[in-house]
């Protein structure tokens, strides 16, 4: 069998919140090779290539077509998955991430009912879970959340035949939950974002190569800022494997991996949540989970500030919410770097 991954944040860019990254993983018998959106420019690779062991396109939205979809249908209850930016807003809701955080998670029979469980769910045994913020010592957050449990439980049942069906395994979902002050020390300590990031991103591809346990893998993450040279950072976080350069560019960076109980192929590649199932169900999860902690956290708030108007923590809105929210939190001599971050 070989093992399709794929990792993706939510929360890089904020003023607010929490950066989360997460992973998922398939095992499956026979790679299902296909294009599923890719951009064959001059600077990627040729269809020839795109064919060759090395670089499959592993386009599982058409291996589980009958129960996942990419576009949102009110006549179709399949499992919407995709880029959770298209997905998530405010006047959507949750409804589309929860439906398929919670159903995947309820196919491999790990059902949740709270936002403490997901988390405990979700984190890797080696790093801990998030510092509790004091916005989380109140009331927990039930789950779900917008979508009906029966519901859950038919869209995780519909999934878990299907995968049955196709000779399919989900192997699981697990994130990186970073909390502002956690990611102000990661600026601290590596001086920019795009190295804060990858911590989580590695740890994550660690979690990946031992899933695969010595079968084949193959790892997409969603290429963020300007890097286009990950070797070095494979190799760290991959200690003892070999590190090949099979590609890098602007928009697709890929790496042979090679070593004891490993053999796997690495790519980063821009938007490739639109083209890789692992990555669009990543983001989803990541996004998911991040906007679970802002209820906690506008909830927090609220209750302290009045006629505060919830926010997503983005950077004009972010400053706003500060605006309105910090003679509270002066007066309650919370530190700015627990809410902040820096960059």
């Amino acid at each position: 069998m070989t093992l399709i991954a794929g990792i993706d944040e939510a929360g890089y860019g904020p003023l607010l919140g929490p950066l989360v990254v997460s992973a998922t993983a398939f095992c499956v018998e026979e790679l299902p090779v296909a294009d599923c959106g890719l951009r064959n420019d001059n600077e990627l690779i040729s269809k020839s290539a795109i064919r060759s062991p090395q670089s499959e396109i592993d386009c599982l939205w058409r291996t589980l077509a009958p129960v996942v979809t990419k576009t949102p249908n009110r006549h179709n209850d399949s499992v919407v998955v995709g880029d959770s930016k298209r997905l998530y807003s405010r006047a959507i809701g949750l409804k589309h991430l929860e439906a398929a955080a919670l159903a995947f998670l309820g196919a491999i029979d790990k059902p949740v009912e709270s936002r403490e469980a997901i988390l405990t769910a979700l984190s890797l045994d080696d790093v801990p879970e998030p510092g509790a913020c004091p916005w989380h010592t109140g009331p927990g957050l039930a789950l779900p959340v917008e979508v009906e449990s029966l519901t859950i439980r038919y869209k995780a049942a519909r999934l878990k035949s299907q995968l049955a069906a196709c000779g399919m395994q989900f192997c699981g979902v697990k994130s990186v939950v970073s909390s502002p002050q956690e990611f102000n020390a990661g600026i601290r300590r590596y001086g920019n974002k795009a190295r804060t990031l990858f911590e989580s991103v590695g740890v994550l591809l660690k979690w990946v190569a031992g899933c695969a346990a010595g079968r084949r893998f193959i790892a997409h993450v969603d290429k963020q800022g300007g890097r286009d040279h990950y070797a070095d950072l494979l190799a760290e976080f991959l200690p003892g494997a070999t590190i090949q350069i099979v590609l890098e560019s602007r928009r697709i960076s890929k790496y042979s991996v090679s070593g004891k109980d490993l053999d796997g192929v690495v790519s980063f590649a821009m938007d490739s949540e639109d083209e890789q199932l692992p990555v669009a169900l990543a983001s989803m999860c990541s996004k998911y989970l991040r906007e679970l902690d802002l209820i906690l956290f506008n909830r927090f708030w609220q209750a302290r500030v009045p006629n505060l108007r919830p926010t997503a923590g983005y950077a004009e809105d972010g400053r706003r919410f500060l605006s309105q929210v910090w003679p509270a939190m002066q007066a309650a001599g919370l530190d700015p770097d627990m809410i902040v971050r820096t960059r």
